[in-house]
C-alpha cells in the first residue's frame, strides 16, 4: 500500500489554501509579466562591416551576361516553336492494313499429340546435331592442347638429354684412394 499515491480528498482547509495561492499568482501575473525575461539585456552588437562596392566594369559585365542569357533563351524558344510547327504538318498517314492470306494446308491437320511429338522429334534432332558440334569442338581443343603439351615435353626432354651428354660426371668415391689411411679399431670399427 505504500507504493500507491495518496488519492484521498483533501480537506476543505487545504483546498482554500491552494485557491488563495492561485489567486495570488493570478494577481502577480496581471501586475507584471512573469513569463518574459526578468533581466534587462542590451541588443546584440553587430559589427559594421562595409559592403564591398561593385565596380562599373563588373556592373556592365553582369548586365551584358543577363542580356546574352535573355537572347539565348529567346532563340531557344524560337527554335522549339519552329520544330513544333514543322512537326505538325508532317503527321504520318495511317497505313491501311494489308490483308494477310492464311497459308493453305496441303494435308489435313493431324491431331495435337502427334504434331507435338513430330515437333519434339525435329527439335531433338537439332539438339543432337548441336551437341555433336559442341563435342567435336571440345575434342579438337583437347587434342590441340595435348599436342602442344607433347611438343613441349619432347622439347624439354631433348634439352635435358643434351645437358646430360655435355655434363661432366663426377668420379665416384670408390675410384679414388682414400686420402687418410683408415685406422682399425677392432671388431666394432664399422659402427663408428
Amino acid at each position: 500500500m505504500n507504493r500507491l499515491p495518496n488519492i484521498e480528498m483533501k480537506e476543505p482547509e487545504e483546498l482554500k489554501e491552494i485557491q488563495e495561492e492561485l489567486a495570488i499568482i493570478k494577481e502577480a501575473d496581471q501586475i507584471e509579466d512573469l513569463k518574459s525575461d526578468p533581466f534587462i539585456r542590451a541588443e546584440p552588437i553587430k559589427p559594421d562591416k562595409p559592403k564591398r562596392k561593385v565596380s562599373e566594369k563588373q556592373k556592365a559585365h553582369l548586365a551584358n551576361a543577363r542580356r546574352l542569357a535573355r537572347e539565348r533563351k529567346a532563340l531557344k524558344k524560337a527554335e522549339q516553336q519552329a520544330l513544333k510547327e514543322a512537326e505538325e504538318p508532317k503527321q504520318k498517314p495511317v497505313p491501311k492494313p494489308i490483308p494477310v492470306k492464311e497459308p493453305e494446308l496441303e494435308e489435313p491437320p493431324e491431331d495435337d499429340e502427334e504434331q507435338h511429338f513430330v515437333k519434339w522429334l525435329s527439335n531433338m534432332d537439332k539438339f543432337a546435331a548441336m551437341s555433336a558440334k559442341v563435342e567435336k569442338k571440345r575434342a579438337e581443343e583437347v587434342a590441340k592442347a595435348e599436342a602442344k603439351e607433347r611438343a613441349l615435353e619432347e622439347k624439354y626432354f631433348k634439352k635435358f638429354q643434351e645437358q646430360q651428354k655435355t655434363k661432366k660426371t663426377m668420379p665416384s668415391i670408390k675410384e679414388h684412394e682414400p686420402l687418410i689411411e683408415k685406422e682399425t679399431y677392432g671388431d666394432y670399427s664399422n659402427y663408428f
